[in-house]
C-alpha cells in the first residue's frame, strides 16, 4: 500500500480538527497546573502530585480530542484500522507514563 503524501496527511489532520480540540481542552487545566505548582513549590510530594495530575490531564485531553475527531469518519476497514492504531498508540503512552509514576 503506498504511503500518503505529506500534504494529503496535513489536509486530513486539519480536517479532523484534533489539534484545536486538544489545546482548547488543555488550556484551563494548564492555568490550574501553574497555580498548583506555584502553591506547592516547597513540598516535593505535593509537587509530584501536581505533575502527575498534569500528566493525566494531558492524556485525557489527547484521548478526548482523538476520539471526538475520529468519531465521524467513515467506517471502512482502512479507517477503522487507523483509528485502532491511534488508540493503541495513546494507550502505550499512558502505560509508559503510569510505569514511570
Amino acid at each position: 500500500m503506498p504511503k500518503p503524501k505529506t500534504d494529503e496527511l496535513k489536509d486530513l489532520l486539519d480536517a479532523l480538527g484534533a489539534e484545536p480540540r486538544y489545546w482548547a481542552a488543555l488550556e484551563p487545566t494548564f492555568y490550574r497546573f501553574l497555580s498548583d505548582l506555584a502553591a506547592d513549590a516547597e513540598s516535593y510530594v505535593a509537587r509530584q502530585q501536581v505533575l502527575s495530575d498534569w500528566q493525566e490531564a494531558i492524556y485525557v485531553a489527547a484521548r478526548s480530542a482523538f476520539q471526538t475527531s475520529t468519531a465521524h469518519i467513515d467506517q471502512d476497514a482502512r479507517q477503522l484500522r487507523a483509528v485502532a492504531q491511534g488508540t493503541r498508540h495513546l494507550m502505550r503512552i499512558k502505560a509508559l507514563c503510569n510505569r514511570n509514576d
